[in-house]
C-alpha cells in the first residue's frame, strides 16, 4: 500500500501543478489581451518597466507596433494550448484521486485521452501561432521575423499513452479477480442451498 500512497501523492502534485499552469495559462492571456489594448490606446509597451521584447527577435529587427501586435496574438495562441493541456491534465489527476486509484477502465481511457492531447494541442496550436503570424505578416507592414517555439511534448504524450495502457491492464486484472471472487461466492451459495 505505500506505492499505492505515493501514486496518491503524486496525482496530488500533480493536480496542484495542473491548476497552477491553468490559472499562469489564463493570467498570461488576459495580460496579453490587456497589452494589444494598452497598445492600441498609445501606450508605451514596447518598453515596459525597462524590459524590451529583444530576446523574441531576431537581432537586428525592428520592433514595431504590428509587430508586437502579430507577437501578442501568437502568444496568446499559444497560452490556449497550454490551458487546454492544464485543463485535461487536472481533470485526469482530480478523477484519479476520486477513484482511489490509477487502475481503473475510466480513468485509463481518461490518461490515454491525455496523451493524445498533450501530443497534439501543442502542435495545433504551434501551427495556428504561426499561421496567425504569417497573416500578420502579410496583411499589416513592418511586421518583423519571430520565433516562437511551443516545444515539444510528444514524449511526454506517448509516456501518458503507454501509462495508459499499462493501468488498463491492472484495471482487467482487478476486475477478473473480482468476478472470479463473485463466482466463487455464487457457487458456495448454491452449494449451501442445495445442501
Amino acid at each position: 500500500m505505500k506505492s499505492l500512497k505515493t501514486i496518491q501523492t503524486l496525482s496530488k502534485i500533480g493536480k496542484i501543478l495542473s491548476k497552477i499552469v491553468f490559472i499562469c495559462s489564463i493570467i498570461g492571456i488576459c495580460g496579453y489581451i490587456i497589452g494589444i489594448i494598452a497598445l492600441k490606446v498609445g501606450a508605451n509597451v514596447l518598453e515596459a518597466y525597462g524590459a524590451t521584447f529583444d530576446a523574441f527577435f531576431p537581432a537586428g529587427s525592428k520592433i514595431t507596433e504590428n509587430t508586437i501586435y502579430a507577437f501578442f496574438i501568437s502568444s496568446i495562441l499559444v497560452l490556449i494550448g497550454e490551458a487546454v493541456v492544464s485543463w485535461f491534465a487536472e481533470r485526469y489527476f482530480k478523477r484519479e484521486l476520486k477513484d482511489g486509484t490509477p487502475f481503473t477502465i475510466e480513468g485509463s481511457k481518461q490518461m490515454l485521452i491525455l496523451g493524445i492531447i498533450v501530443i497534439c494541442v501543442p502542435i495545433v496550436a504551434q501551427l495556428f501561432s504561426e499561421i496567425a503570424y504569417t497573416l500578420m505578416q502579410s496583411i499589416f507592414d513592418n511586421v518583423a521575423d519571430i520565433s516562437i517555439n511551443y516545444g515539444s511534448s510528444i514524449g511526454i504524450g506517448v509516456m501518458f499513452i503507454l501509462t495508459s495502457v499499462i493501468c488498463r491492464y491492472g484495471a482487467e486484472l482487478n476486475q477478473n479477480r473480482e468476478n472470479q471472487e463473485i463466482l466463487k461466492e455464487t457457487i458456495k451459495e448454491e452449494k449451501e442451498t442445495i445442501e
